[in-house]
């Protein structure tokens, strides 16, 4: 099960979570245990993610205001392997 690091400018902006198997996970300010509520260009609810055991599936919310980028391209959604 891969890990998802999420950090900011301070010390205490920081936190580690395991990526459930099969699971969605909203990552965002305002998202629970997955809010990283100290970066701003992150909307309250951003994107789902959903580790499949093989891949992660990233998929940009429609409420997401601000772009999601891979490899300085826009998108929104991938996967990563």
């Amino acid at each position: 099960m891969p890990d998802l690091i999420a950090q900011g400018p301070e010390p205490a902006q920081r936190w580690r979570r395991a990526v459930p198997d099969d699971q969605p996970v909203v990552l965002g300010r305002a998202a629970g245990v997955w809010a990283v509520p100290w970066d701003h260009q992150v909307s309250r609810r951003h994107v789902r993610l959903l580790w499949t055991g093989q891949r992660l599936r990233v998929e940009r919310l429609p409420e997401g205001r601000n772009p999601v980028f891979v490899q300085g391209k826009e998108t929104d959604r991938f996967e990563l392997s």
